[in-house]
C-alpha cells in the first residue's frame, strides 16, 4: 500500500457565536470554553473538530449525494467506529486508526464590539507569527513581515482606514494606518474589518470579552 503525506490548512469562519465547551466548572463561569493551556487563547480541540468533520462527511454523502459507501469511507478516513456500522466483534474487521490527523482549530481573528461597526475583528503580532510558522510547516508561501504594535495603538489589516480612534469593548486604540500583508489575503481581507492590536490588548480582549453562557439561575 502506498502512503502519501499531504498537509493542508483549513479556514473556518463563524457566522454565529461558537461555544466549544470544556465541561462544568466550580467557579464564577460554570460553562467555560476550551482554551490553550500555554496561552489561554480560545480554541477548538482536535477531537471535537474531527468528530464534526466526520459527521458532516457522513450526513452529506448519505442524504444529499446518495452515496451508499459513505459509512465505509468514514471508517477508512476517520478511523473505525461502531456508529458507522463497524463490527468490532468481527475478527476480520480489525480496528483502523484512520487516514487523516486533525490539529486543534486555532484563533486567527477575534470579534469585539466597536464604534465603527457592530463588531470588528482583532489579531496581534503573536497570532500572525504563529500563522507564519504554520504556513511554513505546510510548505505554503509565508512571505510575512510580522508588524510591531505599541500599546493603545492599532493597524488596520487590509482595510483602508487611518488616523482615527476606535473603541473596542471598553478600551480605545488609535489606528495609525493601514497595512497590507498579501500572504494572508486568503484568510483575511477588507470585508472582515481586522485590526492588529498589541499582544497585551489582544490577551485582555480574549480573556475578558468572550461570551458567557451560564446554566445557573439567579433568583
Amino acid at each position: 500500500m502506498f502512503k502519501t503525506e499531504k498537509i493542508s490548512i483549513l479556514k473556518f469562519e463563524n457566522i454565529s457565536p461558537l461555544h466549544a465547551g470544556s465541561g462544568n466548572a466550580l467557579s464564577a463561569v460554570d460553562l467555560p470554553i476550551q482554551r490553550e493551556r500555554h496561552t489561554n487563547w480560545p480554541h477548538v480541540q482536535a477531537s471535537a473538530l474531527k468528530g464534526a468533520l466526520r459527521a458532516h462527511f457522513r450526513d452529506f454523502n448519505e442524504e444529499k449525494a446518495n452515496f451508499p459507501s459513505a459509512r465505509f469511507l468514514c471508517n477508512i478516513i476517520f478511523g473505525s467506529d461502531s456508529q458507522d456500522s463497524w463490527d468490532s466483534n468481527n475478527n476480520e474487521e480489525e480496528s483502523l486508526p484512520g487516514a487523516i490527523s486533525v490539529s486543534d482549530a486555532r484563533l486567527l481573528a477575534f470579534p469585539v464590539r466597536s464604534n465603527f461597526a457592530p463588531f470588528v475583528r482583532i489579531t496581534s503580532p503573536a497570532v500572525i507569527e504563529r500563522l507564519k510558522k504554520d504556513l511554513e510547516f505546510a510548505d505554503y508561501s509565508s512571505d510575512i513581515t510580522v508588524p510591531s504594535v505599541e500599546n493603545n495603538k492599532a493597524l488596520a489589516l487590509n482595510w483602508d482606514i487611518n488616523n482615527q480612534r476606535c473603541i473596542i469593548e471598553d478600551a480605545v486604540v488609535e489606528i495609525e494606518g493601514p497595512i497590507k500583508i498579501d500572504a494572508i489575503n486568503n484568510f483575511i481581507n477588507e470585508k472582515h474589518r481586522v485590526l492588529i492590536v498589541s499582544d497585551a490588548m489582544y490577551d485582555y480582549c480574549i480573556s475578558s470579552c468572550t461570551e458567557i453562557q451560564a446554566q445557573i439561575n439567579i433568583d
